[in-house]
């Protein structure tokens, strides 16, 4: 996961494995997200 403090406070997050970018406004929530699609990724690929 890539993140990107914006000019605005905004926390820009990029999870490379499935392509997605997700803004947010706090690091936690940043870092929650990546572990729950981090979670989803390997799930899908163990089918």
């Amino acid at each position: 996961m890539k993140t990107t403090i914006l000019e605005n406070g905004l926390i820009e997050c990029y999870f490379k494995a499935l392509d997605v970018t997700y803004l947010v406004d706090d690091m936690d929530k940043a870092i929650l997200i990546g572990m729950a699609l981090g979670y989803y990724n390997k799930n899908l690929q163990s089918k």
